[in-house]
């Protein structure tokens, strides 16, 4: 073999293992992309202001080896009708979704169930009370509502309440966050909405007994899809 061949033989085999290195990275990466997002969204979130308050959001420590993984509406709503899994609806602001994800997170590590997560946070239709009078500021996604009719069983009417404890109905239901809910073979088998009954500041960190409660209540909803 000439020197010019032996030159282009080594040119060909560099490039070979750039091209294999490159798509081995690229593997890991893409694997790895939902968990560290997670991990960011949520923890840049750590000793900010909470929005229109005093207060700073609750810190929130995660891993980013977690089993998270985000969906779409569109995704969702597969799963909930045809398919098998456990999804997480919430959002980073969220104060009881902060109070809760920790635990999530860490029985989903446990069990190594992966969670599906879809952060709701700019589809969800909003509504406010102004002198007695309910206006609907945003409607939801598309997606959104294809979401509460595939959950409408769980889910119960949404209305808004004044001060003086008059309700006002919204002719919607409300997806609640957080909300987890463990699907097979497209049933819900089981279901949690929000916290635990006696954490009723969501500035306040969950006590030892309640992340225990929490935990027994997730471990039993990924377990009624097995």
């Amino acid at each position: 073999m000439d020197k010019k061949n032996k030159q282009f033989l080594i040119i060909l085999i560099i490039l070979t293992i750039v091209v294999i290195a490159l798509g081995v990275y690229g593997i890991l990466t893409n694997k790895n992309t939902s968990a560290n997002k997670f991990r960011n969204d949520y923890m840049e979130l750590n000793d900010k202001n909470s929005e229109g308050t005093d207060y700073t959001y609750p810190q929130v420590v995660l891993s980013d080896k977690n089993l998270i993984k985000y969906i779409n509406e569109e995704e969702a709503v597969d799963i909930i009708k045809n398919k098998s899994g456990v999804i997480y609806f919430g959002f980073p602001a969220c104060l009881k979704c902060r109070s809760i994800v920790s635990t999530l997170v860490k029985v989903s590590n446990d069990l190594k169930e992966p969670i599906y997560y879809l952060d709701v946070a700019n589809i969800m239709s909003s509504f406010e009370l102004i002198d007695g009078k309910l206006n609907k500021i945003k409607d939801g996604s598309e997606g959104y509502y294809k979401i509460l009719d595939s959950l409408s069983s769980i889910l119960e009417n949404f209305y808004l309440e004044d001060e003086n404890g008059n309700k006002y109905e919204t002719e919607e239901k409300r997806l609640n966050t957080p909300s987890v809910i463990a699907i097979k073979d497209g049933q819900i088998t089981d279901y949690h909405f929000g916290s635990v009954a006696t954490h009723t500041n969501p500035y306040n960190k969950l006590s030892t007994e309640e992340e225990k409660e929490l935990e027994n209540i997730y471990i039993n909803l990924i377990n009624s899809k097995n």
